[in-house]
């Protein structure tokens, strides 16, 4: 028996996501573009509820944290990765 992520109709070699991971993918982009558009560039402090205003660095922390989490989990049941692919890096050549 294939496994549920599998697609059935062909269209695509690939294996798909199941609608929740899909969703929670969704999820986490629209919360962060939601935030990321009246985030201060520094992180801050609310003087009168006396809590922290997360910057741009916190919010991107947050979503990057989230989205490997999301495919961490997809790599643990053997689905495919989420995110695409590191190009490698190559180290700098120095005139030394």
């Amino acid at each position: 028996m294939d496994a549920p992520w599998k697609r059935d109709d062909n269209k695509s070699s690939e294996p798909s996501h199941p609608v929740e991971v899909r969703e929670a993918v969704a999820e986490v982009k629209s919360n962060y573009l939601r935030k990321l558009r009246t985030a201060n560039a520094k992180s801050g402090w609310n003087t009168t509820f006396k809590q922290p205003i997360p910057g741009i660095r916190e919010l991107t922390l947050d979503y990057n944290t989230r989205m490997r989490a999301i495919n961490d989990f997809c790599i643990n049941l053997n689905m495919p990765s989420i995110l695409a692919e590191e190009e490698p890096v190559e180290p700098l050549k120095t005139k030394l």
